[in-house]
């Protein structure tokens, strides 16, 4: 998971600011988690709620995580990109998808929320 995150990280740097890039590579190397980031059970550092508001196609949905694999279903175009999306946004805070967060804002919104507990 630590050299899929410093890809992302890598690829985000310029985005990011080398303030917030050093910050967080310095977090992967210590294996503590984002700021943002849940509970740490053992090793593993766990969401057990996603909040989402305004994110692409969602203008507000709440989800609660079981513990373990989470699949997500649906037919094209229903928005579980757009979920993944969020829970990432959330946790390293950039999108996976764009450099730029207004893409990410629903249409017709002001600003996004994404929250994780």
């Amino acid at each position: 998971m630590h050299d899929y995150s410093r890809a992302l990280l890598d690829a985000r740097q310029e985005y990011l600011g080398d303030e917030v890039y050093h910050k967080a590579v310095a977090s992967l190397a210590t294996e503590q988690p984002s700021p943002v980031a849940t509970r740490q059970v053992g090793r593993r550092w766990v969401a057990r709620r996603l909040e989402v508001s305004d994110v692409r196609c969602w203008r507000r949905v709440a989800i609660d995580l079981p513990e373990g694999l989470v699949v997500v279903h649906g037919p094209n175009g229903a928005g579980k990109t757009s979920l993944v999306e969020a829970l990432v946004l959330g946790v390293l805070g950039v999108s996976p998808r764009t450099a730029r967060e207004a893409e990410v804002v629903r249409r017709d919104a002001t600003a996004l929320h994404v929250a994780l507990d």
